[in-house]
């Protein structure tokens, strides 16, 4: 192939389709209608003598040539988009940035929602939430196909810059008319290791560090159901006679609406320091710039 005669806009059809897994949702990022997503692909493959994508279970997945190509073009082009922005002054209400993070659950209601609150006035800036558990979360920041991520501990990584953004401290969540703590004041250690708890199942366990057990203690807590979501969780203690250990400021939230009520922790629980990280080619993007410092101002009252 002769690299003069390709067509460089089919490139952004590549990416788009790569990072999406679909035409049709790599049309709606790139503004074009599906029909043209597909015919800039079916131009693509004709000239690189590759199918690069094939349809798959979970969408449109890359061939070995596409896979090679990906890291390469999007390294570039995202060099493209910092350099042609660099020297641009950031317009939060007439910017169509869109921001592609990774929240876990446990801190959308903390930071994401008052994201969105504050980008009401701005139409043109969107968000996407990426899933926390696939791929690895510091694998796409590296290959910044994530702008941020936001997780308990440190990022470790000479490539990634990382900033403290909030601390979730725990508390024991119970039904306000439980038979045994709906009318006590205080849920003690032995009760730690006697009531009936909801958990979150190991993966997202693991991914946002909620390591309530006490180890020293040589006792484990009896663990009646493994959850996949917080607000499983909080549905879950609200209507049956299983306790939780959560962040305070989410059983706070709910505590009203589900008539929930709080014990402080009755072991050693050490708050969770959480971080927000990503690539440090990003740290001179304007664009990128606003989005860290409202994350940051958001998260304050939480430090």
């Amino acid at each position: 192939m002769n690299f003069r005669n390709l067509d460089l806009n089919l490139l952004r059809v590549f990416d788009a389709i790569h990072a999406e897994g679909s035409t049709t949702q790599a049309a709606a990022r790139l503004g074009l209608t599906q029909p043209a997503v597909s015919n800039a692909l079916n131009r693509l493959r004709q000239q690189l003598g590759d199918p690069l994508f094939e349809r798959g279970p979970s969408g449109m997945e890359p061939t070995p040539a596409a896979r090679r190509i990906a890291p390469v073009l999007s390294d570039a082009l995202r060099s493209l988009e910092r350099s042609l922005g660099a020297d641009q002054e950031f317009d939060p209400a007439t910017s169509t940035r869109e921001f592609r993070m990774i929240v876990p659950e446990a801190l959308e209601l903390m930071l994401v929602h008052p994201l969105l609150k504050r980008a009401a006035a701005m139409p043109g800036i969107t968000f996407r939430l990426l899933p926390v558990n696939s791929p690895g979360y510091k694998e796409m920041v590296m290959s910044r196909e994530a702008d941020i991520a936001i997780f308990p501990g440190h990022f470790n990584d000479e490539a990634i810059r990382s900033t403290h953004v909030c601390t979730l401290a725990l508390c024991i969540i119970a039904r306000a008319g439980h038979p045994v703590y709906g009318d006590g004041e205080e849920f003690t250690a032995d009760d730690f290791f006697e009531a009936g708890f909801v958990v979150l199942g190991d993966e997202i366990r693991r991914s946002i560090q909620f390591h309530q057990e006490s180890m020293a203690s040589g006792r484990e807590r009896r663990i009646v159901l493994t959850a996949t979501r917080i607000w499983s969780m909080l549905h879950t203690v609200a209507s049956t006679d299983l306790v939780a250990a959560m962040p305070r400021y989410i059983a706070e939230s709910y505590a009203g609406k589900l008539g929930l009520k709080l014990f402080d922790m009755p072991i050693p629980a050490t708050p969770e320091q959480c971080h927000m990280g990503w690539h440090h080619e990003l740290s001179g993007d304007p664009a990128h710039s606003w989005l860290r410092e409202t994350i940051k101002e958001i998260g304050a009252p939480y430090r």
